[in-house]
């Protein structure tokens, strides 16, 4: 018993350090406003954006998703995260069938633009179809054009 304390006392310790940063902070974002010539600029991103996550996922390719990010960032989306990323929805959900601009929630000054993603698989009872939202959340940054700023995947 004293040595599983120990033990646990060692890596509470050695993770804990880990958690410190000595790295100067970056400075906030100063959003701006969404004017009425950013909203098709912004309209175009965001679907090239998830246009690009579809045609990945339909495919396998994630060379596809990885032409829309912003040069030099992923967001950490490695090739062989995404294959894991899309093993995990084909396997829970099926095949990947499609998507559907469904529109636009604006939130203060950042817009998410809305997909509907649908998979379908097959059952002993016939075909089951799933769906799911796919968001990518663009922000005007003081200065510049607007860009992505998020994106996920919600399940209902």
């Amino acid at each position: 018993m004293r040595m599983v304390i120990l033990f646990c006392a060692a890596l509470i310790m050695l993770f804990s350090v880990g958690c410190i940063s000595h790295e100067k902070s970056t400075p906030a974002v100063k959003l701006r406003d969404f004017s009425g010539n950013d909203d098709p600029a912004a309209m175009e991103i965001a679907g090239n954006f998830a246009g690009g996550f579809a045609k990945s996922l339909e495919t396998g390719d994630f060379s596809f998703w990885q032409k829309q990010f912003a040069p030099g960032n992923t967001s950490g989306i490695t090739p062989a995260k995404f294959a894991a990323m899309r093993r995990e929805l084909t396997g829970i959900f099926g095949e990947f069938r499609g998507s559907r601009f469904m529109g636009i929630l604006i939130t203060g000054n950042q817009r998410n633009y809305l997909w509907k993603l649908t998979f379908d698989r097959d059952t002993s009872t016939g075909k089951r179809v799933y769906e799911m939202v796919f968001s990518v959340r663009i922000f005007c940054e003081e200065g510049k054009a607007p860009a992505v700023s998020g994106f996920g995947v919600k399940r209902f």
